[in-house]
């Protein structure tokens, strides 16, 4: 399931509703791709996931160490607006589905 949550202002929106997290929580892990920007992703975009409780994984552009209420980071890739076809493109796709597999998933057994 894919949800945006872009809302076309930049950094000033960059929040999440009560109904939006819910949604998120109900799958038993969530990837946020946050984009190019590593000083906008550290200080704004955090927030996005800070209350988030199933194990988050983020995947951005630019290489960054850790952040907060991360179970994961994928780094180099930022926001992509075409399907991803290259060899690195794929490796990338793979990375992720890794960093999904070896989170910590608590699952509810549905």
């Amino acid at each position: 399931m894919v949800m945006g949550l872009a809302r076309g202002k930049g950094r000033a929106t960059a929040q999440i509703t009560a109904d939006e997290k819910a949604f998120i929580e109900e799958y038993d892990a969530a990837i946020f791709v946050l984009g190019n920007f590593a000083d906008c992703i550290v200080k704004e975009k955090v927030r996005l996931f800070e209350s988030i409780e199933i194990p988050v994984i983020v995947v951005c552009g630019p290489d960054i160490s850790s952040l907060p209420n991360c179970e994961a980071l994928v780094c180099g890739v930022g926001r992509k607006a075409e399907r991803m076809r290259r060899a690195d493109e794929i490796a990338k796709l793979e990375e992720t589905a890794t960093a999904v597999s070896a989170a910590d998933i608590q699952s509810a057994g549905c």
